[in-house]
């Protein structure tokens, strides 16, 4: 092969270094003419035309043709139903220029720093949100609170589309800031993954994955979690915006969520609670493994909560506000063996009770629980229909109260009933699909006990209670209805109760009376509460009668027969009223 002559590498030379001049001239001419264009305002202008966008950067550069630095970056936008602001302090991306002139926004490869990500979607109406809109981001710019203007507007003819088209692929993104409504995070965390949004028209996501490698999560200024760590992986394939109302944007998203949330308060939880009936606080921290599919909650499904200690306060009209403090654990699943329904339990080893009105409260000796079991069931384990309560089933196995007089005010609010001592219980409670509960099994012992009712009071005495199988009020209108035995070991000590005379030793003498043994029954109808004494018997003496509850009134009458006589006893509202030499049917007269 013949080598080429010099004139021939000249010629060669030449061409080569006429070709490199042009295409230098041409990058000379690219960076100058980009550069210009975005030291200028021109993209901020042809961005704003879009109805709802606003842009605006600090510097860019290019040096690439497609390849920009970008710098003080803030993306505002806003549709009929969210508003979003996304803010990058650097970033590196590869843009489709020639795109940009048929309104795409299409990026190939894109690395950010110092991200920041606000959404808050808008309200028909503020009143009701309270603190919860307080804890929505402020996004300059936007009114707020956030609400609809308006009517929603008609679907776009696809002969008038002329909205912008956002797609991004490649992303490596780390964020400092997140706030999805009221939720908001700080810290350290990772993006991956890419996104299409075409305007009332199609959204697409993901794959994609957040990693939350450090920082804290909160709800206004009360904190969820001080420690959080954990992925959440997404995926859209294709979500019909058009056609997709409500909670049904569910059925076209796939999740896995794996997060730690550590070292939390459970206030935020008063967010979303009426203060006038319930308030929670304490230390809490959750694990929680969710997996999602197409709307459907998917089996290996599983939260975790502990807190320790919880305490909630219930304020309760005319009465003191009940505390309850203590550590609880409870579990929230979806198993392979029961994959249509969420299974739940609770535990607690001890709960505390306390009472206060206001800012005082008393120095007596407080109930306390434990070894509190609940397990129950809930369906569907779709989430865009409403769960429902399924069977559920609770366990008790003690409650201690030292003072049987700290239940005063929910025994009598004008005190005209009081009892004293102290109580233990066990319980057995279990529910059905409809809500409606039966007291499988309750026992009571009651020691050193006295009772008072108005102006007589016993003398002391210990008392056991059993009832199986009693059915409770619900709101399906199951009424409380059921039959209970009780056990006092002295009838005696119960007499002043009947009577003041000096001559009740003598009478418990001539009856002779010994342990009580009673069998009784209870109802509701509509609000009012009766307890029947079916039979009861100490020695010679039977006794039977009935105490009816209504609102703030007490009535009731026993009739207690002898060999030799009977007498009828009638309570009204604390005072009592001793009819000497009744007839046998006198109860039957009284009740009528």
């Amino acid at each position: 092969m013949r080598k080429p002559s010099r004139a021939s590498l000249r010629v060669i030379g030449a061409v080569l270094g006429r070709v490199v001049a042009v295409l230098l001239g041409l990058e000379l001419l690219y960076v100058v003419a980009a550069n210009a264009v975005l030291r200028s305002s021109l993209i901020k202008q042809r961005v704003d035309a879009a109805d709802g966008m606003h842009l605006e950067y600090g510097s860019a550069s290019s040096i690439w043709p497609g390849r920009l630095r970008v710098s003080g970056f803030s993306l505002r936008v806003e549709d009929y139903n969210v508003q979003f602001l996304l803010t990058l302090e650097h970033a590196e991306l590869e843009l489709g220029l020639d795109e940009l002139l048929h309104k795409h926004f299409h990026v190939f490869h894109l690395r950010a720093e110092g991200v920041r990500f606000l959404m808050r979607h808008k309200l028909h109406d503020a009143k009701g949100h309270g603190e919860r809109l307080a804890a929505f981001p402020t996004i300059a710019g936007f009114a707020d609170p956030p609400l609809y203007r308006g009517p929603e507007p008609p679907p776009i003819p696809d002969d008038q589309y002329d909205l912008w088209q956002v797609h991004i692929e490649d992303v490596v993104a780390h964020a400092k800031e997140l706030w999805f409504l009221e939720y908001r995070f700080q810290g350290d965390a990772e993006a991956r993954g890419a996104f299409l949004i075409q305007p009332a028209r199609v959204v697409q996501v993901g794959p994609a994955r957040l990693e939350l490698r450090s920082g804290t999560l909160s709800v206004g200024a009360h904190n969820v979690a001080r420690a959080v760590r954990g992925t959440i992986d997404a995926s859209v394939p294709h979500l019909d915006v058009p056609h997709t109302r409500g909670a049904s944007v569910f059925r076209q998203l796939s999740t896995r969520t794996q997060v730690q949330l550590r070292n939390g308060d459970l206030e935020f939880l008063n967010v979303y609670l009426d203060p006038t009936q319930v308030i929670t606080a304490g230390p809490a921290s959750w694990s929680i493994d969710a997996r999602l599919k197409g709307g459907v909650v998917q089996p290996g499904t599983n939260l975790l909560f502990d807190a320790h200690p919880l305490h909630v306060s219930l304020p309760l009209p005319e009465r003191p506000t009940l505390e309850m403090s203590g550590a609880m654990q409870a579990r929230l699943i979806v198993s392979v063996s029961a994959p249509d329904q969420f299974g739940f339990s609770a535990d607690a080893e001890q709960l505390d009770f306390a009472r206060s009105a206001g800012k005082s409260a008393t120095k007596m000796a407080s109930p306390q629980l434990a070894k509190l079991h609940v397990e129950a069931t809930l369906s569907p384990v779709d989430i865009t229909q409403a769960a429902a309560l399924g069977p559920a089933h609770l366990s008790l196995s003690s409650l201690h109260v030292p003072n049987l007089f700290w239940l005063e005010p929910w025994l009598s609010r004008d005190g005209s009933l009081r009892m004293d001592g102290t109580g233990n219980a066990k319980l057995e409670l279990a529910c059905d699909a409809q809500q409606a509960c039966e007291l499988e099994r309750l026992r009571a012992d009651v020691t050193g006990a006295r009772l008072a009712i108005g102006a007589r009071s016993s003398e002391p005495f210990s008392a056991a209670f059993d009832a199986a199988h009693v059915t409770l009020p619900s709101k399906s209108g199951t009424q409380l209805a059921g039959q209970m035995r009780v056990e006092v070991s002295s009838a005696k000590a119960l007499l002043p109760l009947v009577t003041s005379l000096p001559i009740k030793d003598a009478i418990s003498s001539l009856l002779a009376l010994s342990t009580l043994r009673a069998r009784l029954s209870t109802k509701q109808t509509g609000d009012s509460y009766e307890v029947k004494l079916l039979e009861a018997e100490s020695g010679k003496l039977t006794a039977r009668g009935y105490l009816r509850l209504h609102r703030q009134s007490a009535r009731g009458a026993v009739l207690l027969s002898t060999e030799l006589m009977n007498v009828g006893v009638k309570l009204r509202d604390g005072d009592t009223d001793v009819k000497w030499l009744v007839s046998n049917d006198w109860l039957t007269r009284v009740e009528r």
